[in-house]
């Protein structure tokens, strides 16, 4: 049941999980979510850092040494 819950509530787009703040993303005047080309940039820097096997610490140390800011900050 709570499968399905969850199934549905994001197949029809009630879900809060859509709603959420989503670093990268912004809303467009209907409210939908559409890349912000320069969150996009960073998230890009993310993943790299990733790819490159970088810990989770370091690339937050990264991104505090850039002075970039979170979705929440």
């Amino acid at each position: 049941a709570v499968k399905w819950s969850f199934e549905t509530t994001f197949q029809n787009g009630s879900s809060g999980f859509y709603n959420r703040p989503c670093y990268g993303y912004k809303r467009d005047k209907e409210g939908k979510l559409v890349i912000d080309p320069e969150k996009a940039e960073v998230v890009r820097l993310i993943f790299k850092m990733h790819e490159e096997k970088c810990s989770l610490r370091n690339i937050a140390a990264e991104l505090t040494k850039r002075k970039i800011k979170t979705s929440t900050w």
